[in-house]
């Protein structure tokens, strides 16, 4: 299947694919959650999302995207770097923070075969974690056209 990333904004369907797809994938690393999971170390996300926390949420996509063997990961690089990219037009970084991030981002490309994006076809879920503001997913959706 090789090294897959499904990518989209909130509410997209990503896990919900993730979850579907489990059953057909035998042994493959799944990464899920790696968002949420730093999240409890601190790390702010969405409209609240400095510098820093980006660039740890990058890393970790960096990390995972170094791993040998095949894997499917719900949400991967170009997902922080976009949500980033909205915080730089927002003029939250600086050009340089940014191009600190996109260098991150750059890096995780070869380390993925597959990548897939879903746009926006359902309506925001509040769950305690997921910004529902549907200006902010559309703003992030272009930003995803022009990233790819």
């Amino acid at each position: 299947m090789g090294r897959v990333v499904l990518s989209g904004v909130q509410s997209s369907g990503k896990s919900t694919l993730l979850e579907d797809m489990k059953k057909d994938v035998g042994e493959m690393t799944i990464f899920e959650e790696i968002v949420r999971t730093l999240i409890k170390s601190g790390i702010k996300i969405n409209k609240e999302a400095d510098h820093y926390s980006q660039c740890e949420i990058l890393k970790a996509h960096y990390r995972n995207s170094l791993l040998s063997g095949e894997f499917i990961s719900d949400r991967g690089a170009i997902d922080a770097f976009v949500y980033g990219t909205w915080s730089y037009l927002q003029g939250e970084f600086t050009y340089e923070e940014h191009k600190e991030q996109e260098k991150i981002f750059l890096g995780c490309l070869p380390g993925y075969t597959h990548h897939y994006y879903l746009p926006i076809e359902f309506d925001a879920v509040k769950d305690g974690v997921r910004d529902t503001d549907e200006v902010y997913r559309i703003e992030l959706e272009r930003i995803y056209y022009m990233t790819y």
